[in-house]
């Protein structure tokens, strides 16, 4: 037991007691002692296995002493992959007096503001854009999935202000952001992958710079509006910006490969059919919080485009319940209290599993909330929640737990696997985000015929 003890030196004694002696797993482990007995009920307390933890206690113990990330250079990388992550996506949605004015009835007098008699084209653009930006994300991340492949190509979002016939826009914008996706989330799931391989930390900062690319535009929006800019031109202006980020994000990754950093990390030990232990599914380990991410990712994906619809009691009669209503009260509230909700989860976690599950369900009830407040247009479902207080409201809960499920479920999922698993535990949870958020764009769909 004394030798057991001194291979394993990060456990404590009732641990190997409740390994070896009574081969009962104790309550309330930590982190490392998670880890230890993960390895020995899949290996075996053999004389190789145990040889095999302390060799990994070594590397871990001497080496990451030896190299730091000087000025948290390499984790602001990271905070700033995660920005560009969903950026594109966010750049394409936000800008709603772009889109509101392109799809506009040309016999309207309605140009700018709140559109209350809306088009078909205005009812179910934000939904389709959303379901033709996430489908190349599930074929991509299925790829990385079975090959791992890395890649640090970014594919800048295309400027698309045309003039042309609304129809042939709607279908263009959808095709090209499409393009934009497929080119670009293949580097995402990398990023992720990598990013399970570093410290908790790393993963908690490019989640929570996934939480800013809602906000940066969002700012964007809010200043050409108090600067009076036409939708035309301030649409300029956010692809330009996008782009500028884009090519400094780009050579900012580039050069974090270069620091000791980041080649400690990422040369660490790989999965290999060698090592591989095919009678334990990684699945059996972050099942749990991987259905917690799909779920997350399906209601917020299936309400989320739907909101650009909802109207204000008396709308267009001041600036407030005009063109600043969207911004201010539902792209504004949701991407801060998702950005709060991320910030929350790296401080105050749940360490319970099946807690962060019941919260993952109970998220629903806030898209049936959503579904019966102002919203336009509609034919079937009635509104109970007329008054634009309690909009705002739901669309500060559904970000504050979007954002909370989402950060804990991320970063505690590579940590119920050994080291040599946690890359492929990252992609695992990013194709399980992928298939959530494409069920959220088919049912986001759905509800606007059901509503």
């Amino acid at each position: 037991m004394a030798r057991i003890i001194d291979i394993c030196r990060f456990s404590d004694v009732s641990v190997i007691d409740g390994l070896v002696m009574q081969k009962v797993k104790p309550k309330n482990m930590d982190e490392d002692n998670e880890y230890v007995y993960k390895r020995l009920s899949t290996k075996g307390v053999t004389d190789e296995s145990l040889s095999d933890l302390a060799q990994g206690e070594e590397i871990s113990g001497g080496n990451e002493a030896a190299v730091s990330d000087k000025y948290c250079f390499v984790q602001y990388v990271f905070f700033l992959v995660g920005l560009v992550s969903a950026l594109p996506y966010n750049v394409f949605i936000t800008p709603t007096d772009y889109w509101m004015y392109k799809f506009r009835d040309l016999n309207s007098s309605e140009s700018v503001g709140i559109h209350t008699n809306k088009t078909r084209l205005q009812t179910y653009f934000f939904g389709y854009m959303t379901l033709a930006s996430n489908l190349p994300i599930l074929f991509m991340v299925f790829v990385n999935v079975l090959w791992g492949h890395k890649s640090t190509l970014i594919t800048v979002s295309h400027l698309l202000i045309t003039r042309k016939c609304n129809d042939v826009l709607f279908n263009s914008s959808g095709a090209v952001h499409g393009h934009n996706y497929y080119n670009y989330n293949h580097n995402e799931s990398s990023i992720a992958g990598t990013a399970s391989r570093f410290p908790p930390s790393y993963m908690h900062s490019m989640i929570t710079g996934q939480a800013c690319s809602g906000l940066f535009p969002t700012i964007i929006q809010i200043l050409s509006l108090l600067g009076h800019i036409h939708p035309l031109r301030s649409a300029l202006y956010y692809f330009v910006i996008t782009d500028i980020t884009l090519i400094f994000v780009f050579i900012s990754f580039l050069l974090s490969q270069k620091t000791e950093f980041y080649k400690y990390y990422d040369s660490r030990e790989e999965p290999t059919d060698e090592i591989a232990d095919k009678s334990t599914p990684i699945m059996m380990y972050i099942w749990p919080h991987a259905i917690c991410v799909l779920l997350v990712c399906w209601a917020t994906l299936s309400i989320f485009p739907i909101g650009v619809l909802a109207l204000p009691r008396h709308p267009n009669s001041s600036p407030w319940t005009g063109r600043f209503f969207i911004p201010l009260c539902y792209f504004l509230v949701y991407n801060f209290s998702d950005f709060c909700g991320r910030i929350t989860g790296g401080s105050i976690s749940i360490s319970h599993r099946y807690a962060l599950l019941a919260l993952s369900i109970f998220r629903w009830i806030i898209v049936v909330f959503v579904l019966l407040c102002n919203i336009h247009p509609r034919s079937h479902l009635p509104v109970v929640f007329e008054n634009e207080a309690y909009f705002v409201f739901f669309s500060l809960l559904l970000g504050f737990t979007n954002g909370y499920v989402l950060i804990n479920a991320m970063v505690s999922a590579p940590k119920q696997v050994p080291l040599e698993y946690r890359e492929r535990a990252g992609f695992i949870m990013v194709m399980f985000n992928a298939v959530g958020v494409n069920l959220g764009a088919f049912m986001c769909s759905l509800f606007l015929r059901v509503i």
